[in-house]
């Protein structure tokens, strides 16, 4: 979305496109970042639910690691700590 909106400015630069069309972008560039925060809150809540589910407390250091590890930039996806974790629980 990134993109899309950079082009967008660059076209509106070089007078090829209204300001419009930048505000658009710069809009759907907004929707799209606050989905991305909707869904990563929505997964995290999952987790927790998933770990009450198991009957498992939620313990400080495996949830830092969770929260830390969003599966975005290289990191491992979530749900392999939650095949650890869920071969731990007795």
């Amino acid at each position: 979305m990134t993109e899309t909106h950079d082009l967008s400015k660059k076209r509106y630069e070089k007078g090829l496109d209204s300001y419009l069309s930048v505000l658009d972008s710069y809009r759907s560039l907004c929707a799209a970042k606050q989905a991305l925060v909707g869904l990563r809150l929505s997964r995290l809540a999952s987790q927790i639910r998933l770990y009450a589910v198991l009957g498992r407390g939620v313990e400080s250091n495996n949830f830092n690691s969770i929260v830390r590890n969003d599966g975005i930039g290289g990191h491992s996806p979530p749900y392999e700590d939650v095949i650890v974790m869920s071969s731990k629980v007795k």
